[in-house]
């Protein structure tokens, strides 16, 4: 995969899981039907610490420290916290 195919699946990927953070924030959508769409907390977990790095790169360099996409953020957050709190 080339830099430029990477960088589109992470704005397709990361758009989505941002949407998703914002329903749930919003209460708009259950963090169960979000869990189970999304593939819980180790589905998130997975792409979150992948581009975690890119995105504090990004923020710390533009001083945006919550842009871009604060509500994946929100959502990988939400579901571990989910994740903590289940049996």
């Amino acid at each position: 995969m080339s830099e430029g195919e990477a960088k589109k699946a992470i704005v397709v990927m990361g758009g989505w899981f941002q949407g998703m953070g914002f329903l749930l924030h919003r209460q708009l959508i259950d963090i169960g039907i979000v869990e189970y769409v999304t593939g819980g907390v180790e589905g998130v977990k997975m792409l979150w610490d992948k581009i975690k790095p890119i995105l504090e790169e990004y923020r710390k360099e533009n001083n945006l420290p919550r842009f871009p996409l604060p509500w994946f953020e929100y959502l990988y957050n939400e579901l571990q916290k989910r994740g903590q709190t289940l049996p």
